[in-house]
């Protein structure tokens, strides 16, 4: 049998990065913030960092009112702990309007 070229490895083509919140809701809720945890979950270290969809990432909704912004333990604690973040407003079912579930702070607390 004749030896050829090796074959050329071809690139899998990856998926573009999800989309995320636009710049300017990311300037409204870092001021509305003040830079301060907005989840205030009991891991909370105060000081946030991540962007959080109330309503995932997937449905597309990179509004204001669908944003928090946490501190990386809350962050963590939101997706770790499911069932108290959608009682505490810091998630939001698909079939929700985030503007209309609120967001408590806290343990248990407004």
């Amino acid at each position: 049998m004749k030896r050829g070229k090796p074959l050329a490895r071809t690139r899998m083509n990856k998926k573009p990065p999800p989309q995320g919140f636009p710049e300017e809701i990311r300037v409204f809720v870092r001021r509305r913030s003040g830079g301060r945890c907005e989840v205030v979950s009991s891991a909370c270290t105060t000081t946030a960092q991540h962007f959080h969809h109330r309503k995932l990432r997937r449905h597309k909704d990179h509004t204001s009112v669908n944003c928090l912004y946490a501190c990386t333990a809350c962050h963590t604690y939101i997706h770790a702990h499911p069932t108290m973040s959608y009682l505490m407003g810091w998630l939001v079912h698909s079939w929700d309007e985030p503007s209309e579930i609120p967001v408590k702070r806290g343990a248990g607390g407004p």
